[in-house]
């Protein structure tokens, strides 16, 4: 997978997207944040189009008019890991660790189990 660049905007776009059941219209997207306006939902739809990190689902009513739907070409966990590929794991991990917030029990269980996967698969 290529590394992306995104703005925060389009993460935000692809966020509300990566949360939704459904492919979003770019009305929807701004009706799900009302900090975002039109205009630069369209700007950062056509980037991650560009990008193919989306692409266009369906065209369906919005309202009276015709209106593409999207929806994401990659899951947020790949996505994530595309963007950290480069970092060494140890030191995310420890960055991870020591900012202070309350780990649980279960999140660690959780880090535990893909350490161990990861030691039997060598």
């Amino acid at each position: 997978m290529i590394k992306h660049t995104i703005s925060n905007r389009e993460r935000d776009i692809l966020s509300l997207m990566w949360e939704a059941s459904e492919a979003l219209t770019a009305k929807q997207i701004c009706d799900l944040n009302e900090e975002l306006v039109m205009s630069t939902v369209q700007t950062s739809l056509r980037s991650l189009l560009k990008q193919e990190l989306i692409k266009v689902d369906e065209v369906v009513f919005s309202g009276k008019a015709l209106s593409r739907s999207y929806i994401p070409t990659v899951s947020q966990e790949e996505f994530i890991v595309d963007q950290f590929d480069s970092i060494n794991i140890q030191k995310f991990m420890t960055a991870f660790f020591d900012q202070g917030k309350g780990i649980s029990e279960e999140e660690i269980n959780k880090v535990e189990a893909l350490l161990n996967k990861a030691r039997k698969s060598e």
